[in-house]
């Protein structure tokens, strides 16, 4: 069988190359236009270009679906069937006719339940203990196709969207060459979503990661774990962004404002902030313009952060 492949991010390198080592001939990898990046702002291109390349098989980066040509080279390549696995665009009827298969999709969610930009995000920003990954065909509906197959996987305490995203593509690549024959053979039973049990996630901006230190330190824990890469979290000291890159939680009730930053523990070396309920323990952070820097070392440069109230102004040293 003749596969197309369509994704863009590391993790869909990773489903790329389980492909790649299966009984199936990918034939053409559709990817993101290289982009420029870093400080340096030099070009890169995508982890899937750089390994489709590393095979020397041919690559299409369309910046709109709507160029000429894309149709046409899709069907000159003369796929059997299509697989994206987060691929950044919104596929077009026109294309989704092209193969005889038509066009699947690794979601890394439990659909119907967070369809949209952000399940693995909206996952954790929920607290949910456990999510999953569907094999899904693609209509034109956005995440609404049938579900070919699905598997439940558990979330676990530390885990960021970065971490969870890689392991549900992992086990979606899995079964995905699992249910690729029947599905050709037709021999496979399909399940129509149930549209009433729909949730959706929107597309997240940096704006979502500003810390509201009102909020529990749970909540607060768990934005820091789904915006783990990216867009990040960040509160406001002394009028400049600072971002919370480490940190954990401690259920303990301090007397002390939502966001004040305090010194606990007998070794006067653990820094936390207070909450809603609960502290949010610090244990790297990057001020605006800086790099990343472990809390103590970050302290003893800026004397002036014990004390501070973040988000608000300095009202001197506060300690526990």
């Amino acid at each position: 069988m003749k596969i197309g492949f369509w994704g863009t991010p590391p993790h869909a390198a990773g489903v790329l190359g389980v492909l790649l080592n299966s009984e199936f001939e990918v034939k053409v990898v559709y990817t993101g236009p290289d982009r420029e990046m870093g400080r340096g702002r030099s070009v890169k291109m995508s982890p899937v270009k750089r390994m489709a390349l590393e095979n020397d098989l041919p690559v299409f980066q369309p910046e709109a679906l709507t160029e000429p040509g894309v149709v046409e080279a899709l069907r000159d390549a003369g796929v059997d069937l299509c697989v994206v696995a987060a691929y950044g665009q919104i596929l077009p009827r026109r294309l989704l006719d092209v193969p005889s298969f038509g066009f699947l999709n690794i979601h890394p969610s439990l659909l119907p339940k967070y369809r949209g930009a952000s399940p693995v995000a909206s996952a954790i920003l929920r607290e949910e203990e456990t999510t999953g990954v569907s094999i899904m065909a693609i209509d034109q509906n956005v995440d609404a196709g049938p579900i070919l197959a699905q598997e439940e996987v558990v979330i676990s305490a530390l885990e960021t969207a970065e971490t969870l995203t890689n392991r549900l593509f992992i086990v979606g690549a899995s079964l995905l060459v699992k249910v690729l024959p029947p599905w050709v053979a037709g021999k496979l039973e399909v399940t129509d979503q149930n549209a009433s049990m729909a949730t959706y996630t929107k597309k997240f901006k940096k704006k979502d990661g500003k810390i509201e230190w009102g909020n529990s330190a749970h909540e607060i824990y768990a934005r820091l774990r789904a915006f783990s890469p990216w867009p990040g979290v960040y509160t406001y000291w002394e009028g400049r962004i600072l971002k919370i890159i480490e940190a954990y939680v401690i259920d303990y009730e301090y007397h002390e404002r939502p966001g004040a930053v305090i010194m606990l523990g007998r070794d006067r070396k653990t820094i936390g902030v207070c909450t809603g309920r609960g502290v949010v323990v610090l244990s790297k952070v990057r001020l605006e313009g800086r790099r990343d820097t472990d809390i103590w070392s970050f302290a003893q440069g800026h004397p002036s952060f014990l004390g501070s109230i973040l988000n608000g102004e300095t009202l001197g040293r506060v300690e526990a």
